[in-house]
């Protein structure tokens, strides 16, 4: 069972849509919150994208901000509605009324210990204030899969990557909660670049969900970083670490943030040689990314085929 938390964002809606193709995982509900743009736009978007598939989800809205600094949007990256020249007009797939972090709640209750998977591509701050309220309920999480920080540089700032800057102090108390945790930092993730030739495999299927995703992935990059390399689909390398975790290695690290309102906010301070011997978090450092695109777009195949099968 799994839980996608998410602020659609570009690389959101791929993480939702790779997600939704992956038949073995069930997914328990995918609940948003406020980050790349407001919430308002982060749940409207991801009952779109639902929308967008021939399998369905419950979405969930959450937390509008963040649990002590003001939201800070990311817009000069995914615009103003979250996702570049993108606007849905009607959505079809409906808001649950339960907040997302009663859900959550009330779905950990009913849950064996250590037998919920939590896929967090957003701000931490649902899962932050859950476990402030009801934090014995870690021990149902059997591992947090997460998005986020840095080893190295960040992308918000020269110290941060978005997620955690965004809300440090939910990130502090999720590094700090009592269950596995697998950090995808922004190194790794950026190493795992779609170009025209993946984003043409994934529209040639055909279906909507494919033709908006490739899409998506054909836009331009501004980063220097990037340009004609390929566009970095962060967040999708979350749930594919949920899917083929043999894709992906890394090492047992100790993991701690800075909730500063100076200029380390936001910073993953990673004891990446152990020096402390206090590992907290599985730290993937390496990814075999062209497998792992191959799966990608083969998952996306597979949405055709469903839409096939279920309209037939």
């Amino acid at each position: 069972m799994i839980v996608l938390d998410c602020d659609p964002g570009l690389d959101d809606a791929i993480a939702i849509l790779l997600l939704l193709a992956s038949r073995e995982q069930d997914i328990a509900a995918i609940t948003t919150v406020a980050g790349n743009v407001e919430l308002s736009r982060t749940q409207w978007n991801a009952r779109a994208i639902v929308d967008l598939s021939p399998r369905k989800a419950k979405v969930y809205a959450g937390c509008p901000r963040p649990m002590v600094f003001d939201h800070v949007h990311a817009k000069h990256i995914h615009g103003e509605t979250g996702i570049p020249d993108t606007h849905f007009d009607t959505v079809e797939c409906p808001l649950e009324r339960e907040h997302a972090v009663d859900h959550l709640a009330r779905l950990l209750e009913g849950a064996e210990e250590r037998s919920v998977t939590l896929c967090f591509v957003g701000p931490l701050t649902n899962l932050g204030v859950l476990l402030v309220m009801r934090p014995e309920l870690a021990i149902k999480v059997r591992r947090l899969v997460m998005m986020g920080g840095a080893i190295a540089l960040g992308n918000t700032t020269p110290a941060a990557e978005y997620n955690i800057f965004a809300d440090p102090h939910a990130a502090k108390v999720v590094f700090e909660a009592d269950f596995p945790r697998v950090m995808l930092p922004l190194d790794t993730t950026s190493a795992v670049l779609v170009d025209e030739e993946i984003s043409g495999r994934i529209e040639a299927h055909g279906n909507p969900a494919s033709r908006f995703a490739g899409r998506l992935m054909r836009r331009p990059v501004s980063s220097p970083r990037f340009k004609g390399k390929g566009r970095p689909m962060h967040d999708m390398c979350a749930v594919g670490y949920c899917l083929w975790p043999d894709l992906f290695k890394g090492r047992e690290c100790e993991v701690r943030i800075d909730c500063s309102e100076g200029m380390s906010r936001g910073r993953t301070v990673i004891d990446y040689w152990g020096i402390r011997g206090n590992a907290n978090a599985l730290v993937i450092d390496e990814v075999e990314a062209e497998t792992f695109l191959s799966r990608v777009v083969e998952r996306f195949a597979a949405l055709a085929f469903d839409e096939r099968r279920e309209t037939a």
